[in-house]
């Protein structure tokens, strides 16, 4: 197998949208966790949502899991 070198990347997470966001809230300690929102949850816990992710809809074959 011909080993494939990765020369960049992204990232994003409940801690943030790009390495320098992420890697800040890492080093400051801050976590990406906040309370369950979720209309049908009646359970008293954390979410590690992604802040944003749902300004961008799903389209093309995946749109039905939107």
């Amino acid at each position: 197998m011909t080993p494939l070198l990765l020369s960049h990347f992204g990232i994003v997470t409940c801690l943030g949208a790009g390495q320098a966001e992420t890697v800040a809230r890492l080093r400051n300690g801050r976590g990406g966790l906040r309370p369950c929102d979720f209309e049908t949850a009646a359970l008293p816990t954390y979410i590690g949502a992604v802040a944003g992710v749902d300004d961008h809809p799903i389209d093309g074959p995946l749109a039905e899991y939107d």
